[in-house]
């Protein structure tokens, strides 16, 4: 009885002391707690939402070799009302057997753009924003319209600059290095959606290097779920200090609204594109002169490259007199960084590239032969782009061999036993990975190929990836194939 007393007088004190620990005198707390204002992003955004700039396009599409599907053209045949002698419709390439088959179809569209430059009126925007205008008018914040002329445009990069003249008081967005963006970041995007005019959304950085997009050749983008809609091409992605950390450009949905999924062109290559567009009123590409594919575990062990080595760029072929070839990149290399910078994929090392100005020298790391190289390139002009992407692909089957000798050496006494593709079936695994006839097959994953034979050992155990190394034209290159299968004699 008296533990019981003891237990209930223990508790009856506990209560008594959290119930007087929580009342609290609103007199004697500092009067600046209730003075307190919530966080807002208000004065930031004051001065840096004039830098956003709603763009009017008003222009025309036209299609050269219009044909209508061929129930239509049946209905609208020579004997329909719509296309008899007095039908104004008679003349246009709406009614068959009409020989002009030029159709001009004009079109309205609104979106945004970025004051980069107060001084001189540029503004940033999308390619894709401006492409085929007759008319673009830009609206300032404070409801003012100028008529805005192009400067230069890309449509790989997709980014155009247009200038306004004569107007005053213009406030310009200062750049941030988007180098120093981490995932998690906060971001803000200020756009026109829908042509309401300058909305801002909040998010923060969802990924960095997005690449894989095919939205057009630039494969490096900010991801971010800051909403996003029609009508926010060419707008701000902004930090909390209110710098340009991108160009928002792309958004990923089923069916054209926000889910989330919003893509911006980094800030530093806005600034080195816009300098090429002022410079010269177009993008001087770069040609950097290989054939490549990401590399995965699996390959970087089969190339025996470094443990560390987990992604980068393998070589399976060079261009003559390209950058890389003249740098000294040579096929079977991986490229591990470029002026020291790390990266994961092939498009994110073309996409590096391809913002720099030609001239620029690089570094370039490569493992060869399971050693580190650093070379040296310098970046050569090249106006059809050329940078190719070779995909993996399936199997070899459908190649014809041979065993077959090479006599190499000065007096051309030594001799070398590998295997010569004869035959290439149309449209076989062979024929989808690139060998052709006469190629010569030395290795297959770093395994010398001496015979028919060989191969066939080699490819049945099923490597996931296979990487067959072959001599064209007196040229080393590397074909990648994966889910291998045995080959016929």
């Amino acid at each position: 009885m008296k533990k019981l007393k003891l237990i209930v007088y223990f508790l009856f004190c506990i209560i008594i002391s959290t119930q007087t620990s929580f009342k609290i005198d609103a007199k004697s707390l500092p009067p600046q707690l209730f003075n307190q204002k919530l966080p807002s992003l208000s004065k930031m955004l004051d001065k840096v939402m004039p830098a956003v700039v709603s763009i009017t396009v008003d222009g025309s599409v036209i299609t050269h070799d219009f044909n209508l599907p061929q129930d239509l053209q049946q209905f609208m045949g020579e004997h329909s009302q719509f296309c008899s002698e007095e039908s104004p419709l008679r003349d246009t390439p709406l009614c068959p057997g009409n020989r002009d088959s030029t159709i001009e179809s004009n079109f309205h569209s609104i979106a945004s753009g970025v004051i980069i430059d107060a001084k001189n009126g540029y503004i940033i925007t999308n390619n894709h924003v401006i492409e085929n205008a007759k008319k673009i008018e830009v609206e300032l914040m404070d409801g003012s319209y100028y008529e805005a002329s192009i400067i230069g445009k890309d449509s790989l990069l997709d980014i155009a600059l247009i200038k306004i003249k004569n107007a005053k008081n213009l406030v310009s967005l200062k750049l941030a290095d988007s180098e120093k963006l981490k995932v998690g970041d906060y971001t803000v995007a200020i756009g026109n959606p829908f042509g309401l005019g300058n909305t801002v959304t909040t998010g923060v950085i969802s990924a960095l290097g997005r690449s894989g997009i095919n939205t057009n050749h630039f494969e490096n983008y900010i991801q971010t779920d800051a909403a996003m809609n029609s009508g926010n091409s060419g707008g701000a992605l902004i930090n909390l200090n209110g710098e340009l950390i991108g160009i928002n450009t792309a958004i990923l949905s089923p069916d054209g609204g926000n889910v989330g999924v919003g893509f911006s062109i980094p800030s530093n290559t806005i600034m080195n594109l816009t300098h090429q567009l002022i410079k010269f009123g177009r993008i001087r590409h770069v040609s950097f002169g290989i054939i490549g594919v990401g590399v995965n575990k699996q390959l970087a062990k089969i190339m025996k490259a470094p443990k560390y080595v987990t992604g980068g760029t393998f070589v399976s072929s060079v261009l003559k007199d390209s950058s890389a070839y003249n740098g000294g990149i040579k096929a079977g290399d991986i490229i591990i960084a470029m002026n020291n910078k790390t990266f994961n994929s092939f498009y994110s090392l073309r996409s590096l590239i391809s913002a720099l100005p030609v001239g620029t020298k690089i570094k370039i790391t490569v493992i060869r032969n399971s050693k580190v190289k650093h070379l040296i390139i310098t970046l050569q002009e090249d106006p059809d782009s050329v940078i190719y992407f070779s995909m993996f692909s399936s199997g070899i089957e459908g190649a014809n061999l041979k065993n077959f000798v090479i006599n190499k050496g000065k007096n051309k006494n030594q001799k070398l036993r590998c295997v010569q593709v004869t035959n290439i079936a149309d449209d076989s695994f062979a024929d989808s990975i690139g060998l052709e006839p006469e190629d010569i097959i030395l290795d297959i994953n770093k395994i010398a190929v001496h015979s028919v034979k060989d191969i066939k050992n080699i490819t049945k155990t099923k490597p996931l990836i296979i990487v067959i190394h072959i001599l064209r034209d007196n040229t080393n290159i590397y074909l990648l194939t994966t889910n291998s299968e045995i080959l016929d004699e």
